[in-house]
């Protein structure tokens, strides 16, 4: 176990290990929607893409705190790769809806199949960058709770 330099770097931890959290089960959400969306019994869509706003906002801020912790942010930017391969999916499909062409839906199909498979990478390399911050760190969200008190106890 490390010990930590300053109050600052455990709320530095602490963000990059919750957010890191969060992108994983975010990103299991959506891809539970996704085959939920594919059977065809409920239309989940719209929640879909609200999930999938808050995983790009979350990797974002994973990404930062990351930066200031010089970790290796491998999953937040396989999310930024998921999210332009979503912007060329849905450019894509504009180009194919006004021109009428089958071919562009099967490359848009094989880009959907390839961005959902990148998300289940970063969701797993998300969940093992807070795994790994958790067991080097075992008392870390306690040791915030403990300085989030104190810093309240001060003012």
């Amino acid at each position: 176990m490390e010990e930590y330099i300053d109050k600052k770097q455990i709320k530095i931890l602490y963000k990059a290990y919750l957010f890191n959290k969060f992108i994983s089960i975010y990103i299991a959400l959506i891809i539970a929607f996704v085959l939920i969306n594919f059977t065809g019994v409920i239309d989940v869509s719209g929640y879909g893409i609200i999930l999938d706003f808050f995983v790009f906002v979350f990797a974002i801020f994973a990404h930062i705190q990351g930066r200031k912790l010089k970790i290796r942010s491998t999953g937040p930017v396989l999310i930024y790769l998921s999210e332009l391969l979503g912007l060329i999916s849905t450019t894509l499909t504009f180009v194919a809806t006004n021109q009428n062409t089958y071919g562009l839906y099967v490359a848009v199909l094989i880009i959907n199949i390839i961005s959902l498979l990148v998300r289940m990478i970063a969701a797993i390399l998300t969940f093992l960058t807070a795994k790994s911050l958790k067991g080097k760190y075992p008392n870390l969200i306690q040791d915030y709770q403990k300085t989030r008190k104190s810093v309240e106890n001060t003012k």
